[in-house]
């Protein structure tokens, strides 16, 4: 049995406002970070066209798949970002959180003016011959309606692959939500898909730039993989008042 390292990273957009925290000013940063902890496999939020193009050119040993999220292509990213050492990829989808999931920029009318996506891979672990499927995404953050349609289309899509070809699946994301909330609960005991948080322990994963504290960003596996040994922690990084994010990237290792 070997380990797979598994985060779920928000990287906020490049915000002027954001002052020394502005992605060109953290960038360095956080390709320190990754190559310091190198993870099998990194789910991203708020990735936007030319934060991804800085990140495939000097993300070195990572291969990131996935599609922006406006029907023109310009619009954020959530990537599933794969160690080409450990990782390889054997299928990739992606789909809109809306009634219309294949339709580019489609969005659900209780939703906000955002569209939002969900990345899809089928991967295989080449230390332990294993294949696994990864979902990332980045919910509705206006209302609770538009989070709980979203959570509730990525169950259905899960429970139909698991259906097709059951392997063991992760799931990451920033649902913009509390642990406590309605569509959290969608995924706890009772629910049509039970899952087991593996970051359960992180308290804390948004701060804005350690101003506040909430935890709504998570990684969830299927409850047989969920069953192995499984640290967490968050990469809570700080260097002269310029951290990885206004979220704390969330890592799991697990036991795999």
């Amino acid at each position: 049995m070997s380990k797979l390292k598994v985060v779920s990273y928000n990287l906020r957009c490049n915000v002027r406002g954001d002052g020394i925290n502005m992605f060109d000013i953290r960038k360095g940063l956080i390709l320190d970070k990754i190559e310091s902890e190198k993870p099998d496999v990194i789910g991203f939020q708020e990735e936007t066209p030319p934060m991804r193009r800085f990140l495939e050119s000097h993300l070195n040993g990572y291969t990131l798949v996935g599609r922006s999220r406006s029907e023109d292509r310009g619009g954020e990213y959530v990537d599933i970002a794969f160690r080409n050492e450990t990782i390889s990829i054997d299928a990739l989808d992606y789909f809109w959180l809306s009634p219309t999931p294949y339709v580019p920029g489609s969005r659900y009318e209780v939703q906000s003016s955002c569209p939002r996506i969900t990345t899809a891979a089928t991967l295989f672990h080449k230390p332990t011959g294993k294949t696994f499927r990864m979902y990332n995404t980045h919910l509705d953050h206006v209302g609770a309606p538009a989070r709980e349609l979203g959570l509730g289309q990525i169950i259905d899509r899960i429970i139909a692959d698991s259906e097709r070809e059951p392997f063991p699946f992760f799931l990451t994301g920033d649902f913009n939500d509390t642990p406590d909330s309605s569509p959290l609960m969608m995924l706890r005991k009772g629910g049509r898909l039970p899952l087991t948080e593996l970051s359960e322990s992180a308290e804390v994963t948004y701060h804005g730039w350690g101003k506040t504290a909430a935890k709504i960003d998570y990684v969830f596996a299927d409850n047989e993989t969920g069953k192995a040994p499984c640290t967490c922690c968050i990469w809570d990084d700080c260097v002269n008042g310029v951290y990885l994010s206004d979220h704390y990237p969330v890592c799991c290792e697990i036991e795999f």
